[in-house]
């Protein structure tokens, strides 16, 4: 039943139970959310056509976020992103929603200088790079001096890790995860 009250000007009603774990953040409920219907297809690259469902995109997101925990990342420690879409990027945005690490996306467009000016303020810990635009990205870290860690994110550069062996590596505990 709900009540006005006059002094404060505030209605009220009966007090609901929260639907989701009030302390989970958006990458858990998403993550929750991928659980419950696997086989449906979350995401389709429109350039070649793969298509990813729920289970996949759970997986692919729980590898990265344990590898992240591997890089010794904390809360707040910004993941710079240069990219255009792909099959792993979204899983590694939610990895970054669970783990509470801001995402600083810049365009792929931008220069040398530009991308050095922007990484100055964000100091970013992680770098998550398209191959393609992995020589402009390299140039702008080294103008700066940023110790960082640059992943590939659609194929392999020597001396480098590459996305795709992190999501492809077995893992018989990801069910464990949450």
């Amino acid at each position: 039943m709900s009540h006005y009250d006059p002094v404060e000007k505030v209605w009220s009603g009966p007090i609901q139970p929260p639907i989701y774990n009030p302390d989970a953040n958006l990458g858990y409920l998403i993550l929750n959310n991928l659980k419950t219907t696997p086989d449906r297809v979350v995401q389709v690259n429109n350039d070649t056509g793969v298509e990813v469902n729920c289970k996949e995109l759970y997986e692919r997101s729980v590898k990265i976020i344990k590898y992240f925990k591997t890089l010794d990342v904390a809360q707040n420690d910004v993941v710079g992103v240069l990219a255009i879409s792909s099959e792993n990027l979204y899983a590694a945005a939610i990895a970054c929603l669970t783990l509470g690490l801001p995402m600083n996306p810049l365009s792929y467009l931008m220069k040398t200088e530009d991308l050095a000016y922007m990484w100055s303020l964000t100091k970013p810990k992680i770098i998550i790079c398209g191959s393609e635009f992995f020589e402009v990205a390299k140039e702008a870290v080294d103008v700066i001096k940023l110790d960082c860690k640059i992943i590939t994110l659609t194929s392999k550069i020597e001396g480098y890790q590459f996305i795709d062996d992190v999501v492809t590596e077995d893992d018989s505990e990801i069910d464990k995860f949450m």
